[in-house]
């Protein structure tokens, strides 16, 4: 198929892809030729998905577009409207729900935290929106009425990346011609921030989350206090990675793609103790069966009443590390029990003055 090219032939004439499944060329006789991806939609009928022309696309193009269709498909997704003309009819907060969180679901650890950067950033904004309308300058302007609303760059920056994603797969999968978040600046971020509670803080914040409504959330965030776990690792966790008598919380998959073990400390355990075993897992969603994928709203509140509205929850982690550093852990000890690929992450540790570790109230 590489030597084909556009030519005189006597009738349609049709050539299948021998490497890629679905992808075809079709001659006619006035010497168009014409590239097509054909697979069967949700209803089982057999639909043919237009590319483009051999004077629009080479056939390694071809090939890269039929590629992701086909790797769409397998992965779930469905067809419908997927030629070069369905970005004019097909709204912004349609193709996230119909095609790209299908993809997402399929291939990415991290869609559930990408559901809830769409939800609270992007779709308020973009839903309704053809996605073929949205413009650079609209995207230029949204990015910049983020960063008005209070967020910080580096917030700002994590959903114009998830929306330079999104286009991208859109441009592959033939929706649109061109991603319009292709040129959109990202916003200067400032240097690495460190922000570390300090004893009176810790005991402030504790205070706080013991009069919070939503215990659910309360719970949570103690747990990202007295572990030193990622955001991701505690939503996530399950009744069968807590292993009590080893004191330890099992992450199966965690952020270096291998199994780590968290240890739990007396605290850790005395909020699991009270932490209602209802579910597979330790943190239930009330609206599906999986776990919770935000606390930001609780968080948000709890922080503000105990004065630290600074404080993200990520720094929770950060002020763990310090308490280990001060209560005489080694470098190496606090690189083990955070999960540091890299001991070079450990070392912004070592200058810490001393501070106690908070204790359950």
């Amino acid at each position: 198929m590489e030597r084909l090219k556009s030519t005189w032939h006597s009738r349609k004439t049709v050539y299948l892809d021998a490497d890629i499944r679905g992808l075809m060329l079709e001659y006619q006789p006035t010497g168009m030729g014409t590239w097509y991806f054909r697979a069967k939609d949700e209803q089982g009928k057999m639909k043919m998905i237009r590319l483009g022309t051999l004077a629009e696309m080479n056939v390694l193009e071809a090939k890269a577009r039929a590629y992701e269709m086909q790797k769409f498909v397998e992965h779930g997704g469905v067809l419908k409207d997927m030629d070069t003309h369905a970005g004019k009819r097909l709204t912004f907060g349609a193709f996230i729900e119909k095609h790209y969180l299908p993809h997402a679901k399929a291939r990415k650890r991290s869609w559930q935290t990408e559901v809830g950067i769409l939800r609270r950033h992007i779709l308020p904004v973009f839903s309704e929106t053809k996605l073929e309308a949205i413009t650079r300058f609209a995207l230029s302007q949204w990015l910049e009425g983020l960063r008005d609303k209070g967020l910080s760059p580096a917030t700002c920056n994590r959903a114009l990346f998830l929306v330079k994603y999104v286009f991208n797969c859109a441009r592959r999968w033939g929706f649109i011609a061109e991603s319009p978040a292709r040129d959109v600046q990202t916003l200067p971020e400032k240097e690495f921030r460190e922000r570390y509670l300090s004893e009176e803080e810790a005991r402030r914040l504790l205070n706080m989350l013991g009069a919070e409504k939503d215990q659910q959330t309360a719970n949570v965030v103690r747990h990202l206090l007295f572990t030193g776990a990622r955001k991701s690792e505690i939503l996530a966790a399950r009744w069968d990675n807590v292993d009590v008598k080893r004191r330890i919380l099992t992450v199966p998959l965690s952020k270096s793609g291998k199994a780590r073990h968290i240890p739990l400390s007396d605290a850790a355990l005395q909020v699991l103790a009270e932490i209602p075993h209802k579910s597979e897992w330790l943190f239930p969603s009330s609206r599906t069966d999986s776990h919770i994928s935000t606390i930001y709203e609780a968080w948000d509140r709890v922080r503000e009443r105990a004065g630290l509205k600074d404080v993200r929850l990520h720094d929770l982690r950060h002020s763990f590390a310090s308490f280990l550093v001060n209560s005489g852990c080694s470098l190496y000890e606090v690189q083990k029990i955070l999960g540091h690929q890299n001991p070079k992450v450990t070392t912004r540790y070592a200058h810490l003055r001393k501070m106690p570790i908070p204790k359950r109230k």
